[in-house]
């Protein structure tokens, strides 16, 4: 009987430290979750710093094309166009970044006692892809100046 009580223990003890392994590693993986979000977050805000930094550049470029001394080569729409491309890549990471936040949360909602409220998390989101459609339309319009202005230099 008193092996028996034991092995009880025994096992008790086992599953304990088994649990306790397992929490561990479900909040290992927890931050690095966080991690590997926050380090593509600066990524995205990497590429809407470089470009709308591009956009100082044609804005330049413009200046100098009203003084009729832009002798760079470069056309400012087509300056323009490139640092608006980069914006939406740093958009398109932000919004993906946002989208896992909220998916991340809603399942520490469902796996542990916490209790996220998922409306700012879903409203950055929601913020995000609308910057992703905005400056979608953005580009499209950049692109088909440039092509105007291309043509146009070419007759």
């Amino acid at each position: 009987m008193k092996d028996k009580k034991n092995t009880t223990n025994s096992n008790e003890t086992s599953d304990s430290n088994e649990t306790s392994e397992n929490n561990n590693n479900f909040e290992q993986l927890i931050k690095q979750q966080d991690i590997d979000l926050a380090n593509l977050e600066k990524i995205g805000l990497f590429f809407l710093l470089y470009g709308y930094s591009i956009f100082v550049v044609g804005a330049n470029l413009d200046i100098l094309e009203a003084l009729d001394r832009n002798n760079t080569g470069y056309i400012p729409d087509s300056v323009s166009l490139y640092g608006q491309e980069l914006v939406l890549t740093g958009y398109i990471l932000l919004f993906i970044v946002a989208s896992k936040r909220v998916a991340e949360k809603a399942f520490r909602n469902k796996v542990t006692e916490e209790n996220y409220d998922l409306g700012p998390y879903n409203l950055i989101a929601t913020a995000y892809f609308l910057s992703v459609i905005a400056n979608s339309l953005r580009v499209q319009a950049f692109a088909q100046i440039e092509i105007l202005i291309l043509n146009n230099r070419e007759e």
